[in-house]
């Protein structure tokens, strides 16, 4: 339980993110500015790093019985 609500959280933070650089930004702004798609890339390699590397961690804590 304690993994899943974790990992529930983390996914529930890349939302937030992925809602204000795409949303948010626009409004907040009030003159039509896009946000850069360099910010967009960024936050898709963020996700892409920090999901191959949390993902195989439950994995490996199952192996050594912790």
């Amino acid at each position: 339980f304690h993994a899943f609500f974790g990992f529930a959280i983390i996914a529930l933070a890349f939302y937030q993110v992925h809602y204000g650089i795409t949303i948010e930004w626009y409004e907040g702004t009030g003159d039509g500015t896009v946000v850069p798609r360099a910010s967009m890339r960024a936050w898709e390699a963020l996700l892409i790093v920090c999901t191959t590397i949390w993902i195989p961690i439950p994995t490996s804590l199952r192996n050594t019985g912790t």
